[in-house]
């Protein structure tokens, strides 16, 4: 199995993780992560007995791939990526002269 620290790293991961991504900043990065922490629970917990045997492995696919979509589509525009990050990229931009 694993080793009993990825304990202790998927329930920071999940705690804050779950914070960043109720508030909407660190957005894809975030769900980027816990698309992978979904992919090695299913792997590694919900497959042991095959994957079509009852082991309720849906729920955490399910989160997975929100997760994806997540990171290929950013929080939206009311999250906190969205003020922080546009902002910052506005202000890097030259005005347009027309």
């Amino acid at each position: 199995g694993l080793p009993g620290s990825f304990v202790y790293l998927a329930g920071i991961l999940e705690v804050c993780g779950g914070i960043a991504l109720a508030v909407g900043v660190f957005t894809r990065p975030i769900a980027l992560l816990f698309s992978v922490e979904m992919a090695v629970a299913i792997w590694k917990v919900h497959s042991a007995k095959g994957y079509f045997a009852v082991h309720e492995y849906e729920f955490p696919l399910a989160l997975g791939v929100v997760c994806l979509v997540l990171t290929s589509t950013g929080a939206g525009a009311f999250s906190l990526d969205r003020i922080l990050f546009e902002r910052r990229s506005r202000a890097s931009r030259p005005a347009k002269n027309e």
